[in-house]
């Protein structure tokens, strides 16, 4: 509701002008924007908190974002990770294929799942189940990528089935 004076040709004030406005589908949008906000907070802390390495790289460009899990498992903080090329940082080597073979597959299918070799922080090779999702937005091809340690896993195998 808004009160403005109603002025006269004279510019005298001669009553008052009230206009009333409809705001409830605006209230909703808002309301709806914030439960949605608090959704992703919420999800963004769980992803955060996990000890499953989790994150999101461009595949054009270097990781956005970095989990305690990825911490945990590769020894990179977040700072050190942010901006930094995957497949660089962690020296990835993909098992009877290559990185950009594994590039072409994610953006043809949209999803790739398999074993990759990466190398920590402090020399070790792990072997990881990772499931890599593509979701392009604004122009930019991102990679939400999880995965799994099964290196020891990988070892009871034997070096016959490794590669």
């Amino acid at each position: 509701m808004r009160l403005r004076p109603y002025r006269t040709v004279d510019n005298k004030i001669d009553g008052v002008v009230i206009t009333f406005i409809d705001v409830t589908e605006r209230q909703h949008a808002e309301r709806s924007l914030r439960e949605f906000k608090q959704r992703l907070e919420q999800e963004k802390r769980l992803v955060e908190m996990s000890r499953d390495p989790m994150f999101i790289w461009d595949l054009d460009a270097g990781i956005v974002e970095w989990n305690r899990g990825s911490e945990e498992l590769y020894g990179y903080s977040q700072s050190e990770a942010i901006g930094q090329r995957m497949d660089q940082l962690l020296r990835t080597s993909v098992p009877r294929s290559s990185f950009e073979a594994l590039k072409a597959k994610l953006v043809e299918d949209g999803s790739w799942t398999g074993e990759l070799k990466h190398v920590t922080k402090d020399g070790r090779e792990v072997i990881v189940e990772s499931h890599i999702q593509l979701d392009i937005s604004d122009g930019r091809r991102w990679a939400l990528e999880s995965s799994r340690d099964v290196t020891g896993r990988a070892s009871q195998r034997g070096p016959a089935n490794r590669s």
